[in-house]
């Protein structure tokens, strides 16, 4: 939950990219602005803070973004980790369909540094 926050998130992510080991993983989970909810409410979706997130990634972006600063995306999936009630109930068919699509609020994205090239 930081890479929303700060002007630069690629830069970001090459920093930690450049302290990482060789078995590193990275675990990021920021706001989908291809979510459900987004589509629906816009402005006045709960994700939207004018103060405090400064940027919104769908999930071409947020790989994008990744794989620019020298991660291996090994997972990318929208959830919506900000509900706990949603997290610990059991998942309804269309909860989980939603979630499958890429429309929960969050993506949870875990990458890997790339190998280097030899």
């Amino acid at each position: 939950d930081v890479m929303e926050h700060v002007s630069d998130p690629t830069a970001t992510l090459r920093a930690l990219r450049s302290l990482a080991g060789p078995s590193t993983r990275l675990y990021a989970a920021f706001p989908n602005n291809q979510s459900f909810r987004f589509l629906m409410q816009k402005e006045k979706w709960r994700m939207v803070r004018p103060l405090g997130h400064v940027h919104y990634f769908s999930r071409q972006s947020a790989v994008a973004m990744f794989q620019k600063a020298g991660f291996a995306v090994k997972s990318a999936r929208a959830n919506d980790l900000w509900e706990p009630k949603l997290v610990a109930a059991p998942k309804s068919l269309i909860f989980r369909t939603v979630q499958f699509l890429g429309f929960g609020d969050q993506w949870l994205i875990v990458g890997a540094p790339k190998s280097p090239a030899l």
